[in-house]
């Protein structure tokens, strides 16, 4: 079951508008997809599930490194290519040019995903809300996170009440849910957070939380961004 909360939407000058914010979003691990597949009874075994499982991204990765692309019932990935060509004559610049991979669900995940339970529950309030990133580098908004770069995060409830506080901060959470405090903040305001990604950000899918002590409040609050952010 999906759970979410509404809050004041900061983006429209109306007061009556509510936006909804996932609550206590839960996300599996590779270990728990082959436990969900290799319960008593299965004639799957764990540990050839893993070695496949791993077998088989490996591999997909290794097509997408040669620019091919993947077509599946499941899932669906093709490149493009983002920046400005300046004429006809201009070639590929990996100083001005990206190659992205883009994702999109086949047509049985996104058959299974239509009608996701969903309940409103009350919304944990202070909470800080992160709405979206903005990397500096790369020039994208809810996408990828640079290592050393700028990024920006809006939203609201944001300001670090304690930086001393190692507790709190911006943190970046990664595949394994090993936690990467951001120590360098440029900005740190209610709706407003400036911060440079930490050198020992690897390349690899993160989320990104932060984490306060708010203005009245005695008990740490977290808030994480809906998207996965990619360090390329």
């Amino acid at each position: 079951m999906l759970k979410y909360g509404l809050y004041d939407n900061p983006v429209t000058p109306d007061p009556t508008d509510f936006m909804a914010v996932i609550q206590d979003s839960e996300k599996v691990t590779v270990e728990e997809l082959i436990q969900e597949i290799t319960i008593p009874g299965s004639i799957l075994k764990e540990t050839e599930c893993v070695a496949v499982f791993h077998a088989i991204l490996k591999a997909l990765g290794k097509k997408l490194h040669e620019g091919k692309g993947f077509s599946s019932e499941y899932l669906v990935l093709d490149h493009s290519i983002k920046g400005v060509f300046t004429s006809e004559e201009d070639s590929f610049d990996p100083s001005r040019h990206e190659v992205k991979i883009n994702v999109r669900l086949g047509s049985i995940l996104r058959d299974m995903t239509k009608d996701v339970p969903v309940t409103k529950v009350k919304a944990t309030i202070p909470v800080p809300v992160l709405e979206r990133t903005y990397d500096h580098w790369t020039e994208t908004i809810n996408d990828q996170l640079t290592v050393r770069a700028s990024v920006d995060i809006l939203g609201e409830n944001l300001k670090i009440g304690d930086r001393e506080d190692p507790e709190q901060g911006i943190f970046l959470i990664d595949s394994k849910n090993v936690a990467i405090r951001a120590d360098r903040m440029a900005q740190n305001t209610p709706k407003k957070l400036v911060f440079s990604v930490p050198e020992e950000a690897k390349k690899g899918n993160y989320s990104l939380e932060v984490r306060t002590i708010l203005k009245g409040n005695t008990k740490l609050r977290r808030g994480r961004l809906n998207e996965t952010l990619v360090i390329v």
